[in-house]
């Protein structure tokens, strides 16, 4: 078996040990001989670096009407930046710019619910670890489903004569959906039953 150089380890002697100042190195496993990492790493043998710094991917795993769940996978050992202790996520409302939820827990996967249906949602997650927070993850952005629509807003009559009226409505805020059509109906106040009548 080859004898590595003072520093190196491994079956072909090309990983760096990264013991404290002063001590050796295991030749086979690079575990420092009393145990103590230099300051920018960590682990067993100190190969976890806390001086990079790679964030999650994140992945829409399930999409809804009102419900969105997301997973994220745990950084390699030698981009964590330090031991990781819990994951932060912040979920915003891209046409509001508000943030809407925002915690921390020590799970790979959330599922967030009560949301808006055909909304687009801005979802991050950053690692916390025991050196502090980690930057966020790209944006990964996701639309809800489309639901049935809520009323139109603001209706009124605008005018009238012996043989018709006119009104006019907003679209419903939120939509929840491509708006395609509306259904009116209208009724002299003697009949029981509306006639409904589709305007698009």
């Amino acid at each position: 078996m080859l004898e590595c150089a003072e520093g190196k380890y491994g079956a072909d002697c090309k990983q760096t040990c990264h013991c404290a100042s002063g001590e050796t190195c295991s030749k086979d496993t690079g575990e420092c001989s009393n145990g103590v990492c230099d300051s920018s790493f960590y682990g067993i043998n100190c190969q976890c670096s806390r001086q990079e710094v790679t964030p999650v991917e994140v992945t829409a795993t399930s999409v809804m009407q009102h419900n969105l769940s997301f997973s994220w996978s745990r950084p390699p050992c030698g981009f964590q930046g330090g031991t990781v202790t819990a994951y932060s996520y912040k979920l915003v409302e891209l046409k509001s710019g508000t943030t809407l939820k925002q915690s921390s827990i020590t799970l790979h996967s959330v599922t967030l619910e009560g949301l808006i249906p055909y909304t687009n949602y801005s979802f991050q997650v950053a690692v916390a670890t025991d050196t502090g927070s980690l930057p966020l993850s790209d944006s990964i952005i996701v639309e809800t489903l489309e639901a049935e629509p809520t009323a139109p807003r603001a209706f009124a009559v605008r005018g009238a004569d012996e043989d018709s009226i006119t009104v006019e409505w907003a679209e419903p805020e939120p939509p929840h959906g491509v708006i395609t059509n509306y259904d009116i109906a209208y009724w002299r106040t003697s009949e029981i039953q509306p006639g409904w009548r589709r305007q698009t």
